[in-house]
């Protein structure tokens, strides 16, 4: 796990372990209001602003990956930083308080119109639930400290001259130097140890070379266009779902895409499968390409659709580098939600395993796959619909599902 998921819950333990004080203990003039029942708490919640030594997007400070908070059903949950997850449970306390318990470690956050505020003295994080807006959100954006929440939890008491805050924005000032330079375990003084020497020269160096989408320019992104530019083939897995769509869990689909690259670094991606009506694509996508783990580089989403829900901006983190199916050559793997437009509780979690067009998937045979999502990772109609188009010849993506099939039709 990376380092900057290791300080944010280094934080995360000290808040908690310093008098035990909750969310209700910081904020007691909170508006209160009647407690949503689970159906509506559950869900994923987009990462939104960060307070470490003042307000800014989640993305600037983590963004390498994705940043969310999912609430499942029976108490449990997901927290995801950079793109680094691990698992929690929660418990509604009542009043809109929520108990969350991570790594181990109790602590209280407070959801109020579809956001979760997360405020352990100097160090606070806002998610907002997806498909939703939070009214007042963007104020963060322009200020700092704890005055703002208070402005928009109504009433909600400051904590300054605290002497647990003062503890903890010492240990915040150190935190965000460490996010950019230090090492992945220890104490917060063990970490400050090690800034010096060569463990704080290996760690600058390794961070070095983390792509950092907002500050690189489209001259300076290093990503190879031609192998991203062209068509792809490969399948989607419905990998989870709200529980009025259960049923689609598991289901998969051969799919197909083309992706075009322009030369300022942005593109598009339209992608159809096995079951969509010719003429017609399930994702239609703006993309831009950046520097990545590799020579390849990286993609994400700007702005489009995945059937008739959105896909956000870093909704789509792609690096054929970075994933758990990086051992199998040249493929990329698209992970997302859709989410209704119509009811932000109804989701379904998508998968795309994809490899250029013309790929021969025989060698996925030798590759170890136990550790992937779906251990078989070979597409339903490889060896009826892909493989025969190929051995006929056929070194250009069909338009559709329905002209492929006319194609193996045709003498």
């Amino acid at each position: 796990m990376k380092k900057k998921i290791w300080i944010f819950l280094l934080t995360l333990v000290l808040a908690c372990s310093l008098g035990g004080c909750g969310i209700k203990d910081m904020i007691p003039g909170l508006k209160q209001a009647s407690n949503p029942d689970e159906e509506n708490q559950i869900g994923r919640y987009e990462g939104y602003a960060i307070d470490i030594l003042g307000w800014e997007p989640i993305n600037e400070v983590y963004g390498e990956g994705d940043n969310y908070l999912e609430l499942k059903k029976s108490g449990k949950g997901t927290i995801c930083l950079d793109g680094d997850s691990i698992n929690l449970t929660w418990e509604d306390k009542g009043d809109h308080i929520l108990q969350f318990k991570i790594e181990g470690q109790m602590c209280e956050a407070k959801l109020l119109d579809n956001v979760i505020y997360l405020e352990f003295f100097g160090f606070s994080m806002t998610f907002v639930k997806e498909g939703t807006e939070a009214p007042g959100m963007d104020k963060l954006l322009d200020s700092k400290g704890l005055d703002v929440i208070d402005d928009i939890l109504e009433g909600a008491e400051g904590v300054a001259g605290s002497s647990k805050l003062e503890q903890l924005s010492e240990l915040n000032e150190e935190a965000k130097d460490l996010g950019m330079k230090g090492s992945s375990e220890g104490t917060a003084k063990e970490e400050s140890e090690k800034k010096s020497g060569d463990a704080a020269e290996n760690t600058a160096a390794e961070d070095a070379k983390q792509p950092d989408e907002e500050a690189e320019s489209a001259e300076a992104a290093v990503y190879d266009a031609d192998f991203w530019r062209g068509d792809w083939y490969g399948w989607v897995a419905y990998a989870d779902a709200s529980s009025d769509n259960s049923d689609w869990i598991d289901n998969c689909w051969d799919a197909c895409g083309q992706l075009t690259v322009n030369a300022d670094g942005t593109g598009s991606f339209m992608i159809w499968d096995s079951d969509t009506d010719e003429d017609k694509y399930t994702c239609l996508v703006d993309v831009r390409f950046n520097s990545g783990r590799s020579g390849k580089g990286s993609m994400r989403s700007v702005s489009g659709s995945m059937l008739d829900g959105k896909v956000g901006k870093n909704a789509w983190t792609v690096d054929p580098a970075d994933s758990e199916v990086s051992a199998i050559p040249n493929m990329i793997m698209i992970k997302g939600r859709y989410v209704s437009p119509s009811d932000s509780n109804s989701w379904i979690e998508y998968i795309y395993y994809l490899r250029p067009w013309g790929t021969d998937w025989s060698d996925i045979a030798g590759i170890d796959t136990s550790g992937m999502t779906y251990p078989d990772m070979m597409p339903t109609h490889y060896e009826d619909w892909y493989k025969p188009l190929l051995d006929k010849g056929v070194t250009k993506m069909p338009n559709s599902w329905q002209e492929g099939e006319r194609m193996l039709a045709a003498n």
